[in-house]
């Protein structure tokens, strides 16, 4: 779960949502009210969602190239939006040109600090390509990136993990990957490439639902649990496929005196017997039951 900081970037404040809902139709006016918002700096709207079919909520749903022209030079002049959420992109009816000139203004705004590319209808990683590379790279004032419901593969996780690894701040706070097709090689390129390079304030790490394995759970262990410069305190790896061996590396992980984790996740993993929960217990705490493992002083806090 992102912190309680950016939890608070999620919400505009009642007089946007107002003005959202009445203007919650398609027509030209509505996308023309809306660009002008995000145009003039409107300071009541932090929060914008963008996608191409239609949604509950509040969202702005671009119909030609002009309007993603339109909004897109908008975002680049943008010093108040602080949440962008990128949701159901259709990307066939668009031009790369249309797409790449749209990214390449993202890449202009400084002000963004989540980032949320969710149900992307392009495939390994074909959407780190069109400029969005840079903003990741270059806005030091992003602490939260989401990108879920997308084939990521393992292509598209080393384009992401070069982008990380460049990054010059510290910043990101928050990653969710999840359902996002990162298998145990990817999952090692990117906490090896990316996390370890200079990426130590990462809190909050979300893979669930991907096909992480043994060898994904030892490079996590070695890279972000049993690592002092490592800040992780929140890490999300249910139904993946992970078995005692990887439940083994994780527990030692959890055992060393340099990891700050507090909340770790792994339900759905079927492959994990009683002989792998056994082992977070005897690294944990020496209980003689799982269960005792939250009532031990551990700095544990949620495990399951």
């Amino acid at each position: 779960m992102p912190d309680d900081v950016d939890m608070m970037l999620c919400a505009t404040s009642s007089s946007a949502s107002t003005t959202m809902a009445k203007t919650n139709s398609t027509s030209g006016a509505t996308i023309h009210a809306m660009v002008q918002r995000v145009k003039r700096n409107d300071p009541t709207l932090t929060s914008l969602s963008i996608r191409t079919e239609r949604g509950r909520g509040h969202f702005f749903r671009p119909q030609t190239t002009e309007d993603w022209q339109h909004i897109g030079e908008a975002i680049a002049t943008n010093n108040n939006l602080l949440r962008l959420d990128l949701h159901c992109l259709i990307h066939d009816w668009v031009s790369t040109k249309t797409w790449k000139e749209f990214y390449a203004n993202l890449n202009e705004n400084t002000s963004i600090r989540r980032l949320a590319l969710n149900q992307i209808d392009l495939y390994e990683g074909e959407i780190f390509t069109l400029h969005i590379l840079q903003f990741l790279v270059n806005n030091t004032s992003l602490t939260s990136l989401s990108a879920t419901n997308y084939s990521l593969g393992l292509e598209g996780t080393r384009l992401l993990s070069s982008a990380l690894a460049r990054k010059t701040s510290s910043s990101l706070k928050y990653l969710d990957l999840s359902s996002a097709g990162i298998t145990d090689e990817a999952c090692q390129e990117l906490v090896v490439s990316a996390l370890r390079s200079g990426h130590s304030g990462l809190r909050s790490l979300e893979l669930n639902g991907n096909s992480i394995q043994n060898a994904g759970c030892v490079a996590i262990a070695t890279t972000l649990l049993n690592n002092p410069k490592s800040m992780l305190i929140r890490l999300y790896l249910d139904n993946n496929d992970i078995d005692d061996e990887g439940a083994e590396a994780l527990a030692d992980g959890l055992a060393s005196t340099k990891c700050c984790l507090k909340t770790l996740s792994i339900h759905g993993n079927a492959a994990i017997t009683s002989r792998g929960y056994e082992t977070f217990s005897n690294a944990l705490c020496n209980a003689p039951h799982v269960d005792d493992i939250l009532l031990s002083n551990h700095i544990i806090q949620r495990f399951g």
